[in-house]
């Protein structure tokens, strides 16, 4: 994103150079009688100025000044995807942190199972194979939990690496988040696009400056005007005299297969920049096409969880727990009851992390300007 904004502000500085006059140039002239080198009679001072024909320096300008504001709106989609790529981090750093949380909730519930099927084994009413099963889940599950909090601290600098701070700052998991809503449907999303992706915006830009540059290139078929003074000085020093002025232009007809090529080039960077517009107009639908295809699916699998299955897995729990304490089942069903539900709230979050990364990329596309982007001046 640096990068970005740094070539947006060296590109702002194009337009005044491209308006700017040539150079002018001076000179002086040491005019003989004779032809000895070491001695001279008169000096003559010499200033020229070249002024562009009527137009020129216009167009020139404002092809640069198109040109940059193209870089200004690659900038601000460098932006835009950060600020995405840090909502989708953080809502993956939130689900590694309820991951582990839910880890650990579940390594006490089979705690308290590897007690109950112990206390049953010593009991006579429960076998000793419900027992090491019990002692070999929680092994397993713990085992597991020293993974997901690795899995965390990977989250965490993950981003810390977007935020650019160290990936070792301490990065306090966030709270549980409200969950964005998809708010656009497909037609919408698409019509949105066409208006504010600013990658579309700048290959308009872009396309907008190659129409400047041919409009440059026919202009270069003008000639150009050059008007100079020159005054005559004796050696010996005094006043000027013979004050002379005139004014000339150049011949760009004779050299005309250059300036034709130049036309030519420009033509092409037209036809190059209009193509470019179309495929990325065709690009971009596509794009989110496919992005809001994946957070409608997010959007459907985290209502399944929320509004069923996270219901019905606890149900489960509680049930085959009930139905081992009472020895109407045996301890493998309590178990798989309890991966159920473990496994159940895991997708859930990972649903949810999901959908806040997909609408976050979707919103980098198609959200109208804010105010931090109004404020670039890019958008008067």
């Amino acid at each position: 994103m640096i990068a970005a904004r740094n070539l947006w502000e060296a590109a702002g500085e194009s337009p005044a150079a491209a308006r700017s006059l040539p150079d002018p140039m001076i000179g002086v002239e040491l005019m003989r009688m004779d032809t000895r080198v070491d001695d001279f009679d008169l000096v003559k001072y010499m200033a020229s100025q070249r002024v562009p024909w009527f137009g020129k320096l216009g167009a020139a300008s404002s092809a640069a000044g198109l040109r940059a504001e193209a870089a200004g709106f690659r900038y601000l989609k460098a932006r835009r995807k950060v600020r995405a790529e840090v909502t989708a981090a953080y809502w993956n750093l939130w689900a590694a942190s309820a991951a582990v949380k839910t880890y650990r909730k579940n390594l006490e519930l089979l705690r308290e199972f590897e007690t109950i099927a112990r206390r049953r084994y010593a009991s006579g009413e429960g076998l000793l194979a419900g027992l090491l099963r019990a002692e070999v889940e929680t092994a397993r599950l713990a085992n597991d939990l020293i993974t997901r909090e690795r899995e965390l601290e990977v989250a965490a600098a993950a981003v810390n690496r977007l935020l650019s701070q160290p990936e070792s700052t301490p990065r306090a998991p966030p709270a549980a988040p409200r969950l964005p809503e998809l708010n656009w449907t497909l037609e919408e999303a698409l019509a949105a696009a066409r208006l504010y992706c600013c990658l579309l915006v700048s290959w308009q830009k872009e396309m907008a400056a190659a129409a400047e540059t041919v409009r440059e290139a026919r202009l270069d078929w003008a000639p150009d005007f050059e008007f100079w003074v020159a005054a005559k000085q004796d050696r010996d020093g005094g006043d000027l005299r013979e004050l002379d002025t005139g004014v000339g232009i150049n011949i760009p007809w004779i050299w005309s297969g250059k300036y034709r090529a130049g036309e030519r080039r420009a033509r092409a960077e037209l036809a190059r920049a209009e193509a470019m517009l179309e495929n990325e107009v065709d690009m971009l639908l596509l794009e989110v096409r496919e992005i809001h295809t994946r957070a409608e699916t997010a959007e459907r699998t985290v209502k399944l969880y929320r509004e069923v299955l996270l219901p019905r897995a606890g149900e489960l729990v509680a049930s085959s727990r009930a139905a081992y304490e009472s020895g109407r089942t045996g301890f493998l069903e309590l178990i798989e009851s309890q991966k159920v539900l473990l496994d159940t709230e895991l997708e859930d979050y990972r649903a949810r992390a999901r959908l806040a990364a997909e609408i976050a990329r979707l919103e980098a596309e198609i959200a109208p300007w804010d105010e931090s982007e109004l404020a670039t001046g890019l958008l008067d």
